[in-house]
């Protein structure tokens, strides 16, 4: 049995969910013959606003003409059905206002191997 005096590790997030077991997974690798592949799913939001909190629109586009103050007047939040006891849960959410948009969460995956 080798021994070591550092291990390394490498953190992925993947955009996408792997459909794999969260459990770790022994895998080869070439020069010390093992490595640890340790998948985990999780669940994160993608976030869309109206307005950037980073970028001014003038100075992205110096000609875009005057704002719109166009928006919906409700916020909207949608639901996915199934059957009881749950009944169901909320999958997305529009907000209102210049400031609003919207909340979708989205599963991916975090990878850990060592």
């Amino acid at each position: 049995m080798p021994v070591y005096e550092a291990l390394a590790h490498v953190l992925w997030e993947l955009p996408f969910p792997l459909r794999l077991p969260p459990e770790i997974i022994p895998v080869w690798e070439p020069e010390e013959q093992i490595a640890l592949f340790d998948p985990r799913p999780e669940v994160g939001e993608i976030v869309w606003r109206r307005t950037s909190t980073l970028l001014d629109r003038a100075s992205v586009i110096p000609d875009a003409g005057p704002a719109n103050n166009w928006y919906p007047e409700y916020d909207y939040r949608l639901f996915a059905h199934y059957p009881p006891p749950d009944g169901r849960t909320l999958i997305a959410q529009i907000d209102r206002g210049r400031d609003g948009g919207f909340i979708e969460p989205r599963q991916y995956a975090v990878v850990n191997v060592i």
